[in-house]
């Protein structure tokens, strides 16, 4: 079960008990306990976890569609995953280095031969 939809039930549920202890203090003339606090409490509670889950939803929602999610996401599936794929397929032994870059200037057109050199130049290898 997803977590909005567990929200949604909690809510639900926090509304209809809200609903019945209202329900209680207004059509019993004698109620076996006090629902005014019981209201009070419900009506509160329910209203704070409905503020909470609906600034949630909008963090997710906002996270969801952040730049960076967005380049790591297209970078794994658009490029490790096939280039992965694609090797092992060939039955030889992979080997892929990840270059993170230290800045953006290191990916430019003219600085890229540089940056290979200075990768061979520092000698990587397995561990």
């Amino acid at each position: 079960m997803n977590i909005a939809r567990l929200s949604r039930i909690v809510q639900v549920v926090l509304w209809l008990a809200t609903l019945l202890a209202a329900a209680v203090w207004i059509a019993m003339p004698k109620p076996p306990f006090d629902p005014e606090p019981v209201t009070v409490i419900l009506g509160l509670v329910s209203t704070a976890i409905s503020a909470l889950l609906s600034e949630y939803a909008i963090a997710l929602e906002k996270e969801k569609y952040s730049t960076s999610y967005a380049l790591a996401f297209g970078y794994v599936n658009n490029f490790i995953d096939p280039v992965i794929t694609r090797l092992t397929r060939n039955s030889v032994k992979p080997h892929l280095l990840i270059y993170m870059p230290q800045s953006l200037q290191e990916l430019e057109p003219s600085n890229v031969q540089r940056v290979i050199a200075q990768i061979h130049e520092k000698q990587f290898s397995e561990r």
